[in-house]
């Protein structure tokens, strides 16, 4: 059982008087069922407010701590072993009995916990993704090999801590013996990581670049830049390694908080003393003229660019400002171009537009503007009630409508925007209300909980280009991406919740949100490519080496077609249409397009399935006629429901023809369709050109356009599409060796289904004389159709 107290005044006691323990009890397997008894091992996040408790079978729980009360709730699991988490059920392979926790130890900036036991070594997110796992099972077949494995902490590890700033974990294991050497004493291995940069200053900037942060050197992610193959191929190298100069970082390690410029050129890096900016288009760091200028400040609160010029939060000797310095200027605190003096420390610094946002520990947000190297305060409000304890804000940006973004004064905008905050893990928005004395008066909602950081959407996006996602508002949670595509339009009877964040009440999903799940960690959203960055950390273990390989590993996930199924969903085809429109230039939008098709068919079918076996009396589904209704706009916006749930019956046999009707609006429709029938099951070929159009239809359509790659794909799908059906094989060759085959033909074969060994000869004729015409293909051998033993008839053909 553990125990947590609330604080306490300090009281004197007499001598008879006896001292006792006031709590209350939140890990107690007896009571709290599913729950197993604690190993001792436990850790606490200030920063999130949590507590991390070890226990049996290598399982780590994670509770979450509120209130001055310190009332606790369970958060979630960490488990190597399993698979899938879902909050409070643990669902994955088999435990493993016997695995202890032997100590856990989350990072100064609670964004990491670092777990070790009897099976290995495993580094998890705040919230649960696993970055790293090392483990027994891991290293076992090495074993066998004449090299004996020396990196013993992958299979045992008495005790850890994480290193000075975070970007080294220190393993402590026990004594062992070597294949050229016996150690008789504890071991200490060090272990190098690198961490984003969002995780000690998320500003808008940082959050908009792929941005990582090592002990003596910075990578930046410049595939942004690069053609669109280049992003989303994972062997292209698209990293740069910028190292920190060896003169301040030996004086000021480790580094606290670096930031990027919107554009990438430009960086800063902020040590225990003063700071350094680099120039990526020269290739040359700036450091203080003078050693002592430089010791004599501290970055507090964070540093952003605006366009050349670095705008810093100082602490100087206790006193607090906000400097602006420079690019081209030497650096030096003389030549400091503007200096606003502050009462106190800054936990927070943003810049959006032209406007400057400043959060300080007095629960106060203050709104800058800045104009001619200077600074111009424009107003101030108070967050008393709202934020508990101003040092768990995390991050801060705001949404302005559009109407005041375009024709409003700027140093109006906080009368009228809507600011988002992250504070512990939730995602808080404080929504302007005007009273009838025109006081401005903020309604606080949660949007989310367990959210490690955000993006918004206006950091991102020209308004001219992609209106769409401009008030779009991106939370990753550690297992998923979840997306208000416009938190401004948000009705608030949808909000879950208008308690303080000091409560402990958990906020429910609701319907106008996307979600995105990811299988690993992101960095940023390439808005303008329609990809999410990210990366994860690989393993390699070789037989010939006596040590393990660790690597980074970069991925990226589309989410052009998960946002297109999000409003065609909800009936929203001109949204859907625009917003494909903008990403239609793309070499990979074809792709995407299949991804959607491909997946919106899939869902159908294994919904199909599942309602079958569930209930074998199940009607069949509606027919082609019932869904052809479904493209009627009246019929269409009827699609409202929960974004979080699956599609119900009526939704699915709606939204493929929704689909179907979305194509039709771009040129490569007819790629995408024949595109996704060849990976896709024959059994779904039916429902899918019943939707689509006759497979027959879509070939000439191919042929009269001049499609003669995708024409000669749909003869593919001819040939498989009528031919492998045995009865209609048998009908079709009775028919074609009749005498007078058209005087017998049924009326209803030659409307509908009437696609003869004959007709195949025609439309490959048909194609190879244009093809011959137009591309100069080359005609070279001859091949033979046969029905069992009997050849039916031959032709040639070869394309070049």
């Amino acid at each position: 059982m553990i125990y947590a107290q609330p604080p306490r005044r300090p009281m004197r006691l007499s001598g008879d008087e006896e001292v006792r323990w006031m709590g209350s009890c939140f890990h107690d397997p007896v009571e709290r069922l599913g729950h197993l008894p604690a190993t001792g091992a436990c850790a606490i996040n200030f920063r999130f407010s949590l507590v991390a408790v070890g226990v049996q079978n290598g399982i780590v729980d994670v509770y979450s701590l509120s209130g001055s009360a310190l009332l606790t709730n369970y958060s979630h699991s960490l488990n190597p072993q399993a698979n899938y988490y879902d909050n409070k059920q643990l669902v994955g392979k088999a435990q493993q009995n016997g695995q202890v926790v032997n100590t856990c130890a989350w990072t100064s900036d609670g964004h990491a916990l670092a777990v070790s036991g009897s099976s290995g070594l495993s580094v998890w997110s705040v919230f649960g993704r696993l970055q790293t796992c090392c483990d027994s099972a891991t290293i076992s077949e090495t074993n066998l090999h004449e090299i004996q494995f020396e990196d013993y902490f992958m299979g045992s590890c008495r005790n850890l801590f994480w290193g000075p700033g975070n970007f080294e974990l220190f393993l402590l294991t026990a004594p062992s013996e070597s294949s050229t050497r016996y150690i008789a004493d504890d071991q200490l291995f060090v272990l190098p990581f690198a961490k984003s940069a969002v995780a000690t200053l998320h500003s808008p900037d940082n959050t908009k670049h792929g941005f990582l942060q090592l002990d003596d050197r910075v990578s930046v992610y410049r595939g942004a830049d690069c053609p669109d193959l280049s992003v989303i191929n994972p062997e292209s190298d698209v990293w740069q390694h910028i190292k920190i100069p060896a003169d301040y970082i030996s004086t000021n390690w480790p580094i606290e908080c670096s930031c990027i410029s919107e554009d990438g050129k430009l960086l800063a890096v902020a040590g225990k003393r003063g700071f350094t900016h680099f120039n990526s288009v020269s290739g040359r760091w700036k450091l203080f003229e003078n050693e002592d200028e430089e010791q004599a400040i501290h970055v507090r609160g964070g540093m952003q660019w605006f366009e050349n010029i670095l705008v810093t939060g100082i602490d100087e000797a206790g006193s607090y400002s906000i400097r602006l310095f420079a690019r081209e200027n030497t650096l030096s605190l003389s030549q400091c171009l503007f200096e606003h003096p502050l009462q106190h420390p800054i936990v927070l610094l943003s810049i959006h537009d032209t406007s400057l946002l400043i959060y300080t520990s007095d629960n106060t947000l203050s709104h800058f503007i800045i104009k001619d190297q200077g600074l111009i305060q424009c107003g101030s409000i108070g967050f008393e009630g709202i934020v508990g304890n101003p040092l768990r804000a995390r991050g801060m940006s705001w949404l302005v409508p559009d109407a005041q973004h375009c024709f409003g004064e700027p140093e109006n905008d906080l009368d009228y925007a809507t600011i988002v905050l992250l504070v512990g893990g939730k995602v808080v928005l404080l929504r302007p209300q005007r009273s009838e004395r025109a006081e401005v008066k903020y309604d606080m909602h949660i949007l989310a909980d367990h959210v490690e950081f955000y993006w918004a959407g206006r950091q991102f996006t020209n308004h001219d280009e992609l209106g769409l996602l401009e008030n779009s508002l991106w939370a990753w949670d550690g297992k998923q991406i979840v997306v208000w595509l416009d938190a401004l339009a948000l009705d608030g009877d949808n909000f879950p919740g208008r308690e303080k964040i000091a409560s402990g009440d958990k906020c429910q999903p609701f319907e106008s949100r996307l979600t995105i799940p990811l299988n690993f960690h992101p960095l940023s959203v390439l808005m303008d490519k329609g990809i999410f960055i990210g990366i994860e950390q690989k393993t390699v273990i070789k037989k010939s080496l006596s040590f393990a390989l660790f690597r980074i590993m970069t991925n990226t996930e589309l989410f052009i077609h998960q946002v297109i199924k999000f409003y065609l969903s909800r009936g929203k085809m001109e949204e859907a249409v625009e917003f494909g429109a903008y990403y239609s230039k793309l070499i990979y939008f074809g792709h995407s397009l299949e991804i959607l098709l491909h997946t919106v068919l899939e869902e159908e079918a294994d919904f199909k399935i599942n309602s079958t076996a569930q209930n074998p009396s199940a009607q069949k589904p509606a027919s082609p006629a019932s869904c052809s209704t479904a493209s009627n706009p009246a019929t269409a916006s009827t699609l409202v429901a929960d974004g979080n749930a699956k599609n119900t019956q009526q939704e699915r046999k709606i939204l493929l023809p929704l689909v179907a009707e979305f194509l039709d609006h771009f040129k490569e429709s007819l790629e995408v369709v024949v595109g996704c029938a060849r990976k896709i099951d024959l059994k779904q070929w039916k429902n899918l050109f019943q939707i689509v159009g006759k497979p027959r239809d879509l070939f000439e359509k191919s042929l009269n356009l001049g499609m003669l790659q995708v024409a000669s794909s749909y003869l593919l799908i001819l040939n498989h599409y009528y031919l492998d059906d045995d009865s209609f094989f048998d009908s079709s060759i009775k028919i074609f060796n009749q005498d007078c085959p058209d005087q017998n033909l049924k009326p209803n074969q030659l409307e509908e289904d009437h696609y003869s060994i004959e007709i195949i000869y025609s439309d490959t004729v048909r194609l190879f004389k244009i093809g011959i015409e137009v591309k100069n293909w080359a005609v070279s051998f001859t091949t033979s159709f046969y029905y069992t033993d009997t050849p039916i008839f031959d032709y040639e053909y070869l394309i070049k």
